[in-house]
């Protein structure tokens, strides 16, 4: 509908700070530098001046300090126009006409003077004083806009209406009363999912952001998953794992923060689901899956090189039935050390791992006797000492960690050990026993 009403007003522009000032030079796109004067597209320090035919096309966002659409200047806004200033239109026929799908956000003050034409269809939202003012005649012709005023609204000689339960839409202006909304509408649409997403964004200048930044692509069974978060310093960051229904909310302390899942036996997957900085809460959206592998039981070949009758010795890693297919990157190997049967005595021996090639880690896992119990040993992963008393067997398993897709190289021995009947004395390598798991094939090659 189409509203008049008559003033006269002379008007000089005064920009709200000493930014640097783009004048419009002909008629053409807003994102042609040949459109202004000087030969510069106008960016977010900019005050702008409009005296010819501009276009804003859809898909593309300006932002400006100040606008002035002076005399004969008519701006067209297909995409979207955010003015970190004051809208002023002054001095015959200066028009602004919006597309259906423009949106338009003034953080400042919109004033109209003077005979002036404004068309909007679509959002429209002035955070400071809408003002229409003065003699002439300002025609407003609105369709199906959503426009809504934080501050003070004087519509002048007009008949709009302002209104705290507004709908979030204006059609026709003979028959509604309240055809502008409030601060309070604003919020209370918001709430109720009527307004976009992207158009609170824009109001509420909501640059707050998180990213996951860093994590591995896979891991093995067992190991912690890590994820890093980097983003907004001191915004609460809320995420939820594998599709859940279930968030938590984390800090971005100093702009990073790590979320860990201790001990993770499945893939996990982390999603970002929105982030709130104190001034404004934005939806987000971002994803990582961590592949969680689990440890596959290698075969190797029998163990030569044994010598002395009763001395400790190798049997291949045993109980490969039921072990899954190989899954480079990890890797679970089996040690069995045997007793000579024909002595009682207690069992000691040394035992030692070493690696070469692609190998990344390797964790001692278990030590066992041939009844499952557990047996204690002094050392590290990568060696030590065994008493295993009267038993009669020793496994060892080992999660072996090597680059995915590599080669993998591991040397278990055993040396100076007794069972009663054979002492192998520290030093002496005639009766110590090596094994290596050599070359073992990449993915899709191993049978």
């Amino acid at each position: 509908m189409l509203l008049s009403s008559l003033f006269f007003f002379i008007f000089t522009p005064q920009f709200s700070s000493a930014q640097s000032t783009i004048s419009s030079g002909q008629n053409g796109s807003w994102s042609l530098e040949s459109t202004w004067q000087p030969d510069s597209i106008p960016n977010e320090n900019d005050n702008v001046i409009i005296d010819h035919e501009i276009t804003i096309q859809a898909g593309t966002t300006v932002e400006v300090n100040d606008l002035v659409i002076d005399q004969k200047g008519v701006l067209t806004v297909e995409g979207t126009l955010i003015l970190t200033g004051n809208l002023t239109m002054v001095n015959n026929d200066p028009e602004f006409i919006t597309g259906s799908e423009a949106k338009i956000i003034i953080h400042g003050n919109a004033n109209i003077s003077n005979k002036v034409n404004i068309n909007l269809s679509s959002y429209f939202i002035v955070q400071g004083n809408f003002t229409i003012d003065g003699g002439g005649a300002a025609d407003i012709n609105i369709t199906n806009a959503s426009i809504y005023v934080f501050g003070t609204f004087d519509g002048g000689s007009t008949s709009l209406g302002i209104c705290s339960n507004y709908d979030n839409n204006t059609d026709n202006y003979s028959t509604e009363t309240c055809h502008v909304g409030t601060e309070e509408a604003f919020n209370t649409n918001e709430e109720n999912g009527l307004i976009p997403v992207d158009i609170v964004d824009l109001v509420l200048d909501c640059n707050a952001s998180a990213t996951i930044s860093g994590a591995a692509t896979s891991v093995c069974e067992g190991d912690d998953v890590v994820f890093t978060l980097t983003g907004t310093d001191g915004a609460t960051v809320t995420y939820s794992f594998d599709g859940g229904s279930t968030t938590n909310d984390i800090v971005l302390t100093g702009g990073e923060v790590t979320i860990t899942v201790s001990g993770a036996t499945s893939d996990v997957t982390l999603t970002l689901v929105s982030i709130n900085d104190g001034d404004c809460s934005i939806d987000i959206s971002d994803s990582k899956t961590v592949q969680v592998n689990r440890f596959s039981l290698i075969v190797s070949d029998v163990l030569s090189g044994i010598s002395g009758s009763h001395c400790p010795e190798f049997l291949p890693p045993f109980n490969a039935s039921g072990g899954a297919a190989y899954n480079p990157g990890c890797t679970e190997v089996q040690f069995k050390v045997l007793k000579d049967l024909s002595t009682t005595s207690a069992f000691t021996f040394d035992f030692a791992i070493d690696e070469s090639g692609d190998v990344e880690v390797y964790d001692l896992v278990s030590v066992v006797a041939e009844d499952n119990s557990t047996i204690n040993y002094s050392g590290d992963d990568a060696g030590g000492s065994i008493d295993a008393g009267l038993h009669t067997e020793v496994t060892f398993t080992f999660h072996i960690k090597n680059v995915p897709g590599s080669q993998l190289d591991v040397q278990f021995s055993v040396s100076n050990g007794n069972d009663g009947e054979c002492n192998e004395t520290a030093g002496t390598t005639d009766n110590s026993a090596t094994h290596v798991i050599d070359e073992m094939p990449v993915v899709g090659d191993f049978n």
